[in-house]
């Protein structure tokens, strides 16, 4: 669909990426005409697990996928940030805390 026909997009995905998701292609008019801004929220396991055979963890591969998908969307020039919480419970309330706030005040 063009930009046009698309005044909000609002794609929430916990534990997955990109890649894993399809996600791309539900964006991709927004990758395509350059025209939208994105959220990546990460953040520290409390369990992690070695992957069999590998040399690395599934944290440390999460994090890889997530930073290969920011990578992409910044080369396209696109905003992007990234928030990596460090106490994943306390973060995510934080966050929901602050966005009830704008969402209160644009109501005002």
């Amino acid at each position: 669909a063009p930009s046009h026909y698309i005044s909000n997009c609002y794609t929430i995905d916990f534990g997955k990426f990109a890649r894993a998701t399809n996600l791309i292609p539900r964006l991709y008019p927004l990758l395509i005409q350059q025209n939208g801004a994105f959220l990546q929220i990460t953040g520290d396991n409390l369990n992690d697990l070695e992957i069999p055979g590998k040399n690395f963890t599934f944290h440390t591969l999460l994090m890889a996928q997530a930073l290969g998908d920011g990578q992409a969307l910044r080369s396209r020039g696109l905003p992007f940030l990234q928030i990596h919480l460090k106490d994943r419970t306390n973060g995510i309330e934080k966050i929901i805390a602050v966005l009830q706030e704008i969402v209160s005040s644009k109501k005002n």
